[in-house]
């Protein structure tokens, strides 16, 4: 299903629809956008979330599931590249009925009524490489 959107100036407004899995349509979009640098904004409905925390001391995610009806209150993040390809990396914060918030480092969530989200293009490309000491992808100027 192809994503349904509107470009502004240097923004682009997507809309995703009930089954979208976030990250895969967005890194879609940047690669035939040749988006390589830029930021990311949202909000939504979504359901079957998987999120990373970032554990300094093992270098490692521990990763958590969560199934249900959750509001995305926010979604925020940036677009780089890194060993030719698109490099995605957004934090989320979520509300289930019991209006109790939880976010993460997202890695994957699914849309369940409609998300919401806005991509401002910056030009050129900002790119990451991995940094040993600290485990994980940084921006490389």
């Amino acid at each position: 299903m192809p994503i349904t959107y509107q470009q502004i100036n240097h923004s682009y407004f997507l809309r995703l629809d009930p089954g979208d899995e976030i990250i895969s349509c967005v890194k879609k979009f940047c690669v035939f956008h040749k988006l390589r640098a830029g930021t990311i904004r949202g909000l939504g409905a979504v359901k079957s979330i998987n999120l990373g925390f970032f554990e300094p001391t093992t270098k490692k995610y521990q990763q958590q599931t969560f199934e249900g009806a959750f509001e995305m209150t926010s979604l925020t993040g940036n677009i780089s590249f890194q060993n030719e390809e698109v490099y995605l990396h957004m934090h989320a914060t979520f509300a289930g009925s019991d209006y109790q918030v939880f976010g993460g480092h997202l890695a994957t969530a699914v849309v369940s009524a409609t998300v919401e989200l806005c991509i401002s293009k910056e030009e050129g490309q900002l790119n990451r490489v991995f940094h040993p000491q600290i485990g994980l992808n940084i921006w490389d100027f």
